[in-house]
């Protein structure tokens, strides 16, 4: 499959999608199942980039369930200076349907400082917030984010918030960018306050398939 068969299918794909759940800040009912898989990151937040993503565009996430609590985690990267690829593996802990405990083995300062702030406290580190559904009822969006920490002032909240938008595919409209981001907004959380920004999907797409 060449790339711009690729856009043409993301195109696609991502039309005619419906939010699961409409009630911000509220758990929404994830079904495990429909959520393995490959999820391409379209967007995180700056926390995210300076620690587990420093020196990462075209990332993708790939969850495979282990047993009745705990899933695989496999991060993949290609680094846009060196074109070289990355992975690193975690496991993510089943706390409740849309709540995860997230580790990995990064021994890199990045990755420490990054699992550091995630596990400031016993709380998940990792809340499927909302996914978007096409007519067939697969998840083909996601909002991700880490819970918010009661009675941290704001100023010190909004850099720490850990916000992905995540997809089935590499790409999808600036109108569901948006719709994403203002789910996240109405949820509590501060996407522009805390450096959200897209990512690069497209100029290393070649360099992927170094990955697959």
């Amino acid at each position: 499959m060449n790339f711009l068969t690729t856009i043409v299918l993301a195109t696609l794909s991502s039309a005619a999608t419906t939010p699961l759940c409409n009630q911000p800040g509220q758990l929404c009912p994830i079904e495990g199942a429909k959520y393995l898989g490959d999820w391409y990151e379209i967007g995180a937040t700056q926390i995210i980039r300076n620690t587990f993503e420093r020196d990462c565009d075209c990332v993708l996430a790939n969850y495979v369930l282990k047993n009745a609590t705990e899933i695989a985690v496999t991060n993949s990267c290609i680094n846009p200076k060196t074109k070289e690829p990355s992975t690193i593996v975690g496991t993510a802990k089943i706390l409740s349907s849309s709540q995860l405990k997230v580790s990995f083995g990064d021994n890199s300062v990045g990755g420490q400082i990054g699992l550091f702030f995630q596990n400031l406290s016993k709380d998940p580190n990792y809340v499927v917030s909302n996914v978007w559904v096409d007519e067939k009822g697969n998840y083909q969006r996601a909002l991700v984010t880490s819970p918010l920490r009661k009675g941290v002032p704001a100023f010190i909240q909004k850099p720490l918030e850990f916000t992905w938008i995540l997809s089935r595919t590499p790409s999808i409209t600036q109108a569901e960018i948006d719709e994403t981001l203002a789910y996240a907004v109405a949820s509590g959380y501060h996407p522009k306050d805390a450096g959200f920004r897209l990512t690069d999907q497209v100029t290393c797409r070649k360099f992927k398939l170094l990955l697959d």
